[in-house]
């Protein structure tokens, strides 16, 4: 089976790692994040075979359960110079969207050349609604706790509706939308949540706050603060002398705004104030703004120049207008607070405090590029704003301060950030000068695992882990050489800010996600090499070994590396078909020799052998630029009759095995993955075997939906030769199998089950028997030794694996089935005698009154006499229920109780009767009042005896929550009996009606184990109070658990009884009187003097009666073997001659049709054949 392609790549560039799936399309690479994962990360398809845009969900549906309940709608889409349209789709689950469910799609030509993104695969687990907006609006409010709010403050809603429109307002909104606690989008976290965006005017914030729609608990808070046209001339505080354009107003009067790049550039004086509606202009009487001032004016202007330069720098290098490409206003507010030291992004607008003690104000250029590219990423990927993806947002903005810098102040650029307010905050060149981490998990590394994002720790070390990435760019752009943290030489050849800023640049707007980590930076990153400079060009392999030196991936590997596999390298006999899988490095054309004579051009190609022997495969590949590289597998390909055959299961069908040894793979064979809705099944049954074992070689089978159940895709082993012999277990990914699997006979069976949606690798087992050694020794048990129903189940205990049985009964009936179900009909005594036999001998075992059948006497009854086509009244006298029946035999009852009444009898008839007594139902067992306790959620069971055979009709189960729970009867060795599932609404108690017959033994109750976060009912367990046995004298006694004698649990007040007594039949007729005045009932062909025929017969849907004298009948009837009326019809006399009767309605069989009137009654018989 093929592999997925990991995240942390060995080898980079376009390695052509191709996976068996539905074959609806050929992917030139899948990424996942995790082998556990059902959808890759990123797509790409080779130019020849790349799918249309119309395609897009048909290759989601390859992956996505449900599919149906998922849409997809475009939210952006951007065009870049390579003449890609990058389209950004949103996930939504019905009509609400998935937070983080996003897909980038690259489109080129109408053409999908690649897409990435995290999408869920199955429906959200959590859907329930229960708050109103208003409700979770008032529990996030008490969450943020502020003094005073944005929409609080009037000023502050005029200025933005000044500049967003008159329906602008900071009031917030509540989206219903999924998200989950980690930012994934993992369908068993995810839960509806209310979304708003709060704006916190004292103490200042601005974050989205989920908030759960079930409870009203935070589920997730994403910070939105990420802290971090005239021609004038501006003596800067940092930057000297620089040419800006102001807004000349009159003469005499100049304002820093411009309108001359995208919708404008605005820098406002906010006064040492909070509110922004209270900013003014910073003004200047003749554009010369020599403004150095207590105020410390003179450093607005260097965020007015810092603006203009990062938007030109923007659009000159990156062809961007703007931070969002559509021309975002850049507005800056200076003087923000009083001993502010700091600066940020809100979302909509920049702000800069003026410092506080040795610190001046924090308007220096790097710090305002680095604001701006916070709106950069906002508008772009969207990184949430903790953990790795926090990092990666902080370092994007390091990154681009620094190309800012080199591009404005190219002699003044440096690795430092905010070096000129007087402090370096950062260095990227040197992160640990300033105690940041340079290799992830090296020193100074704030570990991201299991940490809950919070202002104490940085939110998980946005700060301190950026870096990481920024040492990476540095590395990119200088160059450098040395030892990680982790202990691994890097060496890494610069390629120079330009071509370093628009590998950043292109992975940030075209690729990330707002869950993106370090190793999608990695990959994404190495992917835009690839887009601007070419495969194997040295720009990728810098990129690969920058990333290598600070602890992510595995250095660059050179040039085109040429490999590929099969799994299919042994065949029995010819033709055989094998599927090459082309594991190469970088090679863009490709020529295989098969060893036949045969070639292909293929990039993976399926070739079938058409004769015995041995085969060397070759491949050649080139790459162009990378290079040509070839491989050669001597006797690669074996096919011979000595080779182990192996069989693929098949859909829809029953394979019956009788070699000794072999393999069995799922119905995709041994290279492809499995379809959706297919079921097969595999009986493995080598003549005279003892046992069979199986080994588990490769398994992956779709997850189900919790714990350990297996209810999407599964494979079930049965211990025998057919799927209702007892199941061995039911296994999938969350399931997995034991290594071998044996069974107790000499048969196992296999049957594996998929639905309608995702597919994954299979399975590929071996099996193995072993023959006995010995003759049989026999033995056997039953279900019970006396019976009031005759019914006894036998089962054999015979060992060295017998292949054939002969049971005598006693009563002159016999079977040669293993474990066979015997009815006696008749009370009285029996021996029964087995007789088991395997390829070495036989043995007999003969038990004398091994069987007491004691029915209860047949019920008195009498009969009754009834003319033609009259109703006879049969009675009965049961001292229980009275069952009726069409003959001795039969299971099929016709009517219950005393009286039986049947009618359109022809000829005497008669019928059986039995009387059913029900036995007295019992409870025992203690309630969950014996002592002090708690609610498991783990596998638990209860160890009991069953006496003589009982029904275990039901018992109450204490659940936490509403959910799904599954019963097992199990034997000592936890192997399965039976199984019974409930729905547990949220009852305390909830009685569970079981409904099991189980004979004498020794048995399991259990519930299968689930995990807590499955959101499956915990039961609850006493820890206390607790005192076996618990019996029902005579008939059961709970003896312990698994958890010991201290514990009791899940099962509570169990209601128990004996079996129900069937009594003998007694055999009650219904005797024709002849005396009656009424025409007899004659058949077709004695019918014809009546003048009525009826046509066609056999009939399919219509019955045509045609009345060949005068009409004297008024209606008709159709009734069925028993005389049950089924159909009824008037006729009118005056009408034509033929009448229609749809008879559409009937099944297949035997009827009569009668017709009535002038005291006359004529019956036919006709038949229905469909």
């Amino acid at each position: 089976m093929m592999k997925k392609l990991l995240l942390v790549l060995s080898i980079v560039l376009f390695s052509i790692n191709l996976f068996a799936n539905k074959e609806q399309y050929n992917y030139l690479e899948l990424r996942y994040k995790s082998e556990e994962d059902n959808v890759p990360t990123y797509w790409s398809f080779s130019e020849e075979e790349a799918p249309s845009e119309g395609e897009l969900e048909a290759i989601l549906a390859e992956f996505i359960k449900s599919n149906d309940d998922f849409s997809y709608k475009v939210v952006k889409t951007e065009t870049d110079e390579l003449g890609f349209e990058h389209k950004l789709y949103k996930q939504h689950y019905k009509k609400y969207p998935i937070e983080f469910g996003e897909l980038r799609v690259h489109v080129k030509n109408g053409k999908i050349f690649s897409m990435n993104g995290t999408i869920s695969d199955k429906a959200p687990k959590d859907n329930l609604l229960s708050l109103s907006e208003s409700e979770a609006l008032k529990m996030a409010l008490e969450y943020i706790d502020a003094k005073v709010y944005k929409w609080e403050v009037e000023a502050e809603e005029s200025l933005l509706r000044a500049q967003m429109g008159e329906n602008a307002t900071y009031f917030p909104e509540g989206e219903l939308t999924f998200i989950s606690k980690d930012a994934t989008v993992n369908h068993e976290a995810l839960k509806l949540a209310y979304k708003f965006n709060i704006y916190a005017h004292e103490p200042m914030s601005r974050s989205e706050i989920y908030i759960d729609a079930s409870d009203g608990s935070v589920v997730f808070k994403n910070s939105l603060i990420h802290t971090g046209n005239t021609q004038g001339t501006a003596v800067t505080g940092y930057s000297g002398t620089r040419t800006i354009t102001a807004d000349s107003v009159s003469p005499s009067n100049f304002r820093l705004r411009q309108t001359a790049s995208g919708n404008g550039i605005y820098t406002y004086n906010m006064q040492q104030g909070t509110t922004y509606a209270n900013a003014i202009d910073f003004t200047d009487s003749d554009n010369y703004w020599n403004n150095a001032n207590a105020n410390l004016d003179e450093y607005a202007t260097d965020a007015h120049w810092g603006a203009e330069q990062t938007y030109e720098y923007f659009s000159t290098k990156h062809n961007r207008n703007s931070i969002n490409n559509n021309g975002f206003a850049l507005v800056s507010y200076v003087h923000f607070a009083s001993n502010f030291a700091n600066a940020f992004w809100d979302g909509q607008r920049m702000t800069y405090g003026d410092g506080a003690g040795a610190l001046s104000p924090f308007t220096a250029l790097d710090i305002v590029a680095h604001e701006i590219a916070h709106g950069l990423t906002t508008f772009s990927a969207n990184l949430i704003y903790q953990s790795e993806p926090g990092a990666l947002n902080e370092s994007f903005s390091d990154i681009f301060g620094a190309a800012v810098e080199a591009y404005a102040r190219p002699n003044n650029k440096n690795w430092t950030i905010g070096e000129d307010i007087g402090f370096s905050l950062r260095s990227m060149a040197n992160p640990n000068l300033y105690g940041d981490p340079d290799t992830r998990g090296g020193n100074n590394w704030r570990n991201v695992n299991g940490c809950i994002p919070s202002q104490q720790n940085n939110n998980c070390g946005v700060h301190i882990n950026s870096g990481v990435p920024n040492y990476w760019f540095y590395l990119l752009v200088s160059g450098g050489s040395g030892t990680n943290d982790l202990g691994n030489p890097y060496s890494v050849t610069s390629i120079g800010m330009d071509k370093a800023a628009a590998i950043a640049f292109r992975n940030l707007t075209v690729y990330l996600g707002r869950n993106s980590d370090f190793d999608d930076a990695r990959f994404y990153s190495i992917k835009a090499a690839v887009d601007l400079y070419g495969a194997c060009s040295p720009e990728v392999a810098s990129v690969t070994d920058a990333w290598h030196a600070v602890g992510v991936g595995n250095a660059y590997v050179p040039g085109v590396i040429a490999d590929f596999e099969t799994a299919d390298t042994l065949g029995c006999q010819p033709p055989y078909q094998v599927q090459f899988e082309n594991n190469s490095s970088n090679g863009l054309d490709f020529f295989w020799d098969f060893g036949d004579g045969q070639t292909s051009t293929m990039r993976r190609p399926s070739h079938i052998y058409n004769s015995f022997g041995n085969f060397d495969v070759k491949l050649v590949i080139d790459g162009d630029s990378c290079g040509v590289d070839s491989i050669i597998k001597q006797s690669y390909i074996s096919i011979d009759t000595s080779n182990l055959c192996a069989i693929t299961m098949q859909d829809g069908q029953t394979q019956s095995i009788n070699d000794c040894s072999g393999a069995v793979f799922d119905t995709g064979g041994n290279s492809f993955q499995y379809l959706d809705n297919e079921n097969a099944v595999v009986v493995v049954e080598p003549q005279n075997a003892a046992s069979v074992t199986l080994t588990f070689n490769q398994f992956d089978v779709e997850s189900g939906s919790s714990g350990t159940i297996c209810d999407y895709d599964y494979l079930e082993i049965f211990d025998g030769n057919s799927i209702n012999a007892p199941s061995l277990g039911k296994f999938c990914n969350n399931n997995l199998p034991p290594s071998t699997i044996t069974s107790s006979g000499g048969a196992i069976t296999l049957q594996f089950y998929s639905d309608q949606a995702l597919t994954r690798d299979g399975f590929n087992i071996g099996w193995q028997c072993t023959y006995p050694t010995a003759a049989p020794v026999v033995d056997f048990e039953s279900s019970s030794d006396s019976t009031c129903t005759g019914e006894v189940q036998f089962t054999d205990l015979s060992t060295e694996a017998p292949s054939s049985w002969v049971w005598d009964f006693g009563d002159g009936r016999s079977s040669n089935v293993q474990n066979p179900t015997h009815k006696y009909d008749v009370n009285g005594v029996y021996n029964v005698s087995l007789i088991a036999t395997n390829l070495i001998g036989s043995d007999t075992i003969v038990k004398q009154g091994k069987i007491i059948v004691s029915k209860p006497s047949a019920p008195a009854f009498t009969d009754d006499t009834f003319c033609v086509n009259q109703n006879a009244t049969l009675n009965a006298m049961a001292s229980g229920t009275a069952r009726w029946y069409a003959d001795k035999y039969s299971n099929t009852v016709l009517s219950t109780g005393n009286s039986f009444s049947i009618g359109q009898l022809n000829q005497d008839t008669s019928f059986w009767v039995e009387d059913y007594i029900s036995s007295p139902s019992t409870y025992f067992g203690p309630t969950n009042s014996i002592g002090n306790g708690s609610y498991w959620s783990v596998d638990f069971y209860l160890e009991f005896v069953v006496y003589k055979q009982m029904l275990l009709e039901s018992v109450f189960m204490i659940p936490n929550s509403a959910g799904f729970r599954t019963v097992e009867l199990r034997d000592t060795n936890n192997n399965v009996l039976k199984t019974k599932g409930f729905n547990i609404p949220n009852t305390n108690p909830y009685q569970a009606n079981l409904d099991m017959i189980i004979p004498a033994g020794h048995y399991r109750l259990a519930v299968q184990g689930a995990s807590p976060a499955n959101n499956v009912p915990d039961l609850f367990v006493n820890t206390s109070g607790v005192s076996y046995p618990y019996t029902e004298p005579g008939l059961v006694s709970i003896t312990g658990s698994n958890a010991g004698s201290s514990y009791y649990g899940y099962f509570y007040y169990w209601k128990v009884k004996e079996p129900n007594c069937l009594s003998e039949r007694a055999e009650v007729f219904a005797f024709l009187d002849t005396s009656c005045t009424l025409t007899s009932i004659k058949d077709n062909t004695l019918n014809e003097k009546e003048g009525i025929s009826i046509f066609p017969n056999p009939s399919k849907n219509v019955l045509n009666v045609k009345f060949e004298k005068s009409n004297t009948f008024n209606k008709m009837f159709v009734t069925d073997m028993t005389g049950k009326v089924i159909l009824e019809q008037g006729i009118d006399v005056n009408a034509a001659k033929t009448v229609r009767l749809t008879t559409t309605s009937l099944s297949n069989g035997v009827y009569f049709i009668s017709f009535e009137g002038n005291e006359q009654l004529v019956r036919k018989k006709f038949i229905v054949v469909k």
